[in-house]
């Protein structure tokens, strides 16, 4: 057993696993039950604090893009180079404008 894994958190773990439903609902509700007393008894910094914790990971969760390559129609691909998005290439008024933009 890895010796970095607290005991506790086996215990648990085990222990969720042979739950039945009806104490998986129990569980839950007591869960929810003091999840919901501690925000009641909150400070409005921690709630502060919280909210911001929240923001930041959400944050971070989502994936930056980039305006510019996208108005321009162009993705990257994983090797980095960028290229035309079919929708983007079909979008030209005619052969010579297409060309003009993809030899820049």
């Amino acid at each position: 057993m890895d010796e970095n894994v607290n005991r506790n958190t086996i215990r648990k773990h085990k222990s969720r696993e042979n739950e039945t439903p009806g104490d998986h609902e129990a569980r839950l509700a007591k869960q929810h039950e003091r999840y919901h007393q501690k925000k009641a008894t909150e400070t409005t910094e921690q709630r502060d604090a919280r909210w911001a914790k929240t923001a930041a990971a959400k944050a971070a969760a989502r994936p930056s893009h980039k305006t510019t390559t996208a108005a321009a129609g162009l993705h990257e691909t994983a090797a980095g180079s960028s290229h035309k998005t079919t929708a983007a290439a079909g979008s030209y008024e005619n052969a010579a404008e297409r060309s003009l933009a993809e030899s820049t």
